[in-house]
């Protein structure tokens, strides 16, 4: 092999290497900028037309948050669930009925709480921007109920010891569809 053969080769070595560099950076550029995407609107909203022109964003970021968690940034899941919170707190045309009572259920010290809490609202949030001309309150409630339990069976896949009785016993209400029996049984306790 002559010098000039040699030259070649380290050259194309070389190329080889910053090619493949590039690819990597642009694909980083990419990420980014979907993530960018996710979260990068103003959250200043006043009218009614300026909730409804970031409706479809917030319902996509619902779809998101009711993803796996565990695989997720939590900085970039919290940042996602404030702008999604302002939105369902300030609307006007879309009111969303927070019954604290389904989130009392959860023991305090549960470590994932702050994962499976919110959902409710926000599966709840869901159900009314599909259904805004025929809102049912208790299939509301029901939609937020699964939203929640979403998150808590991943949440359980990858750490067995977060299991709660309660989830599991709503998990055997979800398969049977009678959540009605579920929500009068363990959350409106007549006291």
């Amino acid at each position: 092999m002559n010098l000039h053969e040699i030259i070649l080769k380290k050259i194309s070595k070389k190329v080889i290497i910053k090619n493949i560099f590039s690819i990597i950076f642009l694909a980083i550029l990419f990420i980014n900028g979907a993530f960018a995407q996710k979260t990068d609107f103003n959250t200043d909203w006043y009218s009614e037309d300026d909730y409804k022109f970031v409706e479809k964003n917030i319902y996509e970021n619902i779809l998101w948050l009711e993803n796996d968690p565990t695989k997720q940034n939590d900085s970039l899941r919290q940042c996602i669930s404030n702008v999604v919170l302002k939105w369902i707190m300030g609307t006007q045309y879309l009111i969303v009925d927070i019954d604290v009572e389904y989130m009392k259920f959860i023991p305090k010290d549960y470590k994932y709480i702050d994962y499976i809490n919110p959902m409710f609202v926000f599966g709840k949030a869901k159900y009314i921007i599909d259904n805004i001309d025929n809102k049912n309150e208790q299939t509301a409630n029901i939609a937020g109920l699964k939203s929640m339990l979403k998150i808590y069976n991943y949440v359980v896949k990858k750490d067995r010891k977060a299991k709660l009785d309660i989830f599991e016993k709503l998990k055997k209400y979800d398969k049977a569809n009678t959540h009605i029996d579920f929500i009068n049984e363990f959350i409106k306790v007549k006291k």
